[in-house]
């Protein structure tokens, strides 16, 4: 499988390109790796936990499955949760709590607007990860939705386009692949599994101009729900109270 990293000097590249329908896309405001919501929240105790064989595997998981337990006790009302965990899990991600999910869109122009989307890291270079999950080992990566009756009813996740990635195989790194850089103009999609678009300064307020003029912004893509404004409410509250009293605990 071919891994690149491309330097984009207009938007339009990336459009042009004609990546198929078997891409998804991700954008970051700074060329940090790729890890889940989970990997971010524990950091160092995450790393930490990294060389101590499938030990921390079974503990990755049970901060999960805490997160989950405490998200059902205080959302019930607002939610109703399937059975399944892992569709649940879907449910955390979307309103902001820790899972081992990333966060990706089937189109590139969503990506684009969470990589461009704050003035104060213009000084740095953005990223837009492109990976093709045709090429993905289907028994590394699991790619879901939002389970099924929460997929038909909820407007943000629909505009969006979401998608989320699951690393099932958990000494599987993306980002220790190694890179290979080349202009976008030689590089065969079909054969490609994953692209690294660099996003320099000076290319985001093109990619915002283009953006705005598509609708693409803030009001499109996070339209007012008083239930999941609630929700997601409920979620950090879950979240600065689990970082303060139970994270000491994760070793």
């Amino acid at each position: 499988m071919a891994f690149y990293e491309v330097i984009i000097n207009r938007y339009e590249d990336i459009k042009k390109s004609n990546l198929h329908e078997d891409w998804i896309f991700r954008g970051q405001t700074q060329d940090w790796v790729l890890k889940s919501s989970l990997e971010r929240f524990t950091d160092k105790r995450y790393l930490a936990l990294l060389g101590r064989g499938l030990e921390w595997k079974e503990k990755f998981l049970e901060l999960e499955k805490k997160f989950l337990t405490i998200f059902k006790n205080k959302a019930t009302n607002f939610i109703s949760f399937p059975e399944k965990r892992l569709e649940s899990t879907t449910l955390m991600q979307h309103y902001g709590l820790p899972t081992r999910l990333i966060d990706f869109s089937k189109v590139s122009d969503i990506a684009a607007y969470f990589a461009t989307e704050k003035n104060n890291c213009d000084y740095e270079n953005s990223v837009i990860w492109g990976i093709n999950i045709s090429k993905l080992s289907k028994k590394k990566f699991v790619v879901l939705d939002l389970y099924d009756e929460q997929l038909i009813k909820n407007l943000r996740f629909k505009k969006k386009n979401g998608k989320f990635l699951l690393s099932t195989d958990y000494t599987f790194n993306l980002n220790k692949n190694n890179f290979t850089k080349k202009d976008i103009s030689e590089i065969n999609f079909t054969d490609c599994a994953m692209i690294k678009f660099i996003i320099p300064s000076q290319v985001k307020n093109e990619i915002r101009d283009y953006l705005n003029k598509n609708n693409i912004n803030e009001k499109y893509l996070f339209p007012k729900d008083k239930d999941e404004e609630q929700i997601i409410k409920i979620c950090k509250e879950i979240k600065d109270n689990f970082k303060k009293v139970e994270t000491c605990q994760f070793l």
